[in-house]
């Protein structure tokens, strides 16, 4: 529940992704060419896909090329991680399935798959 009440930041899950999955993932990144380096960071020998919030430094243009761009690039993070789940979409499906839950718990009503979803993502 903590999560949901944002007293936690930060959650560490081994073995969230599995290895191989992993493995493919970077290896199909490595090999995409739509990828950029980082403008305040060209030399540090990552690269990212379109740009950061981060980047945007509340400049108005950059926060219109930001959420013009989004969809693309989610798009091509998607079809680096096919045939899996981005480990985000990942995340989020299970973070919502979580919550749902935990909702039927907060009204009271017993529902058998908590456990289930707890293991799942290995909490």
């Amino acid at each position: 529940m903590d999560l949901f009440k944002a007293k936690i930041y930060a959650l560490r899950v081994l073995n969230y992704y599995s290895q191989v999955q992993a493995e493919q993932v970077s290896q199909n990144l490595i090999k995409d060419v739509n990828l950029e380096r980082y403008r305040r960071a060209p030399d540090v020998g990552v690269r990212r896909s379109g740009i950061t919030f981060f980047e945007t430094n509340g400049s108005i243009d950059m926060l219109e090329r930001y959420y013009k761009e989004a969809p693309e690039f989610i798009q091509n993070l998607r079809k680096n991680c096919f045939p899996f789940l981005s480990p985000i979409d990942k995340l989020r499906l299970d973070l919502g399935d979580m919550q749902s839950v935990l909702l039927w718990e907060v009204r009271e009503y017993r529902c058998p798959c908590l456990w289930d979803i707890a293991v799942l993502i290995n909490l």
